[in-house]
């Protein structure tokens, strides 16, 4: 499962393992949903999830087990890899869900730049993650309004549709 520890001294101030900060989100934002008194043609949930590993080659490994459809090789580098992997609503019939992944490896680091010197000072060394960035919404060509009483559910579908991408890797 791809999740963020809690690292406040870290590289970057994380939030929290995705199941919990998930679970917060949807109980604080469905029921600002529910009292939303306007049209609603889209509903959409996006984030991005960092799973930290030692070394470069760890996150290409871990790639390697996330990606069903691209073929991981240790030697890689700058991999990116997106995609949609279209998928039926169980909430309402005939409602498409697009749910768009993108799978990296990245390097993040932290550093002072100053007007007089040109080059950047580390102030710690490179930090590897797996990046997992999603994009789960409904999809433009649907156009009608959705009834109030599936809005929060196809809200919840889209939310869990992303735990199942951060705990399984790509879906198809």
């Amino acid at each position: 499962m791809l999740s963020v520890p809690l690292e406040p001294s870290g590289p970057l101030s994380f939030l929290g393992p995705w199941t919990k900060i998930s679970e917060k989100f949807v109980n604080a934002t469905s029921p600002w949903i529910e009292r939303l008194e306007i049209e609603i043609r889209r509903i959409a949930f996006g984030c991005v999830l960092l799973l930290r590993v030692e070394r470069r080659d760890d996150a290409y490994a871990r790639l390697s087990e996330l990606l069903s459809s691209v073929s991981v090789k240790p030697e890689m580098r700058d991999l990116i890899y997106r995609v949609n992997w279209r998928k039926n609503s169980a909430v309402v019939h005939e409602l498409i869900i697009n749910r768009i992944t993108t799978f990296a490896s990245i390097s993040i680091s932290r550093a002072t730049v100053t007007v007089d010197n040109i080059a950047p000072m580390l102030l710690e060394p490179p930090a590897e993650f797996v990046r997992l960035e999603m994009d789960h919404n409904t999809v433009q060509e649907w156009g009608k309004v959705f009834d109030r009483e599936h809005v929060v559910r196809i809200y919840e579908e889209l939310i869990s549709i992303a735990g199942d991408n951060a705990a399984r890797g790509e879906v198809r």
